[in-house]
């Protein structure tokens, strides 16, 4: 599906076969977000819900040329963002302060990540075993790439050292996890 000026006018003016059409195309994309930060359904289909009227409200803000499902994607993140300040299930891990301002954030050695024998299906599984807002800073850092420690430190409107310490943690328990996951996998 292309997003072009027949469509968006087509939405603008409530046509529900072309907003089908693009709630069609467009929720394996929201939905792909938002199965990294929910295990619950109910919140899942809430946040994918909430990202499409609010792609639907934004549709003549998108510029065509540009990608769409990066677009949408953003969208997304921000609902998602949005959904956890709302419901306040992050404000438990966000809010404390980091004294500490040497933490090591970058250790890209072979032992951390032995994921390589993992599936993606079993990896997504001990992220989702992360804490909530360890797994929002760790998706939109390493997973979507893209976010620096800035952009993830205004978003979430923490500091930079509270990005990084998330980011650490969720290093350290997914090497744990992991680790935990190739011994179980090595004595079946």
């Amino acid at each position: 599906m292309v997003i072009d000026n027949k469509i968006i006018k087509a939405i603008k003016k409530n046509n529900r076969r072309t907003i089908f059409q693009l709630y069609d195309y467009s929720f394996s994309t929201i939905m792909k977000v938002t199965v990294r930060y929910f295990i619950n359904e109910e919140d899942r289909m809430s946040v994918v819900n909430n990202s499409f009227i609010k792609i639907i409200d934004k549709i003549e803000h998108f510029k065509q040329g540009t990608n769409y499902n990066a677009w949408i994607k953003r969208i997304t993140y921000n609902e998602v963002i949005n959904f956890y300040r709302k419901e306040k299930k992050y404000k438990s891990f966000l809010d404390f302060e980091i004294y500490d301002s040497k933490i090591e954030t970058h250790s890209n050695t072979e032992e951390d990540y032995n994921a390589s024998l993992l599936e993606e299906s079993e990896i997504l599984k001990l992220i989702h075993q992360l804490p909530s807002a360890t797994r929002i800073v760790f998706d939109m850092y390493i997973i979507e790439g893209g976010f620096s420690y800035k952009d993830i430190s205004k978003t979430l409107n923490i500091s930079t050292e509270t990005v990084k310490w998330h980011l650490k943690q969720a290093r350290k328990q997914l090497k744990e996890k992991i680790n935990k996951y190739e011994l179980r996998r090595q004595t079946n």
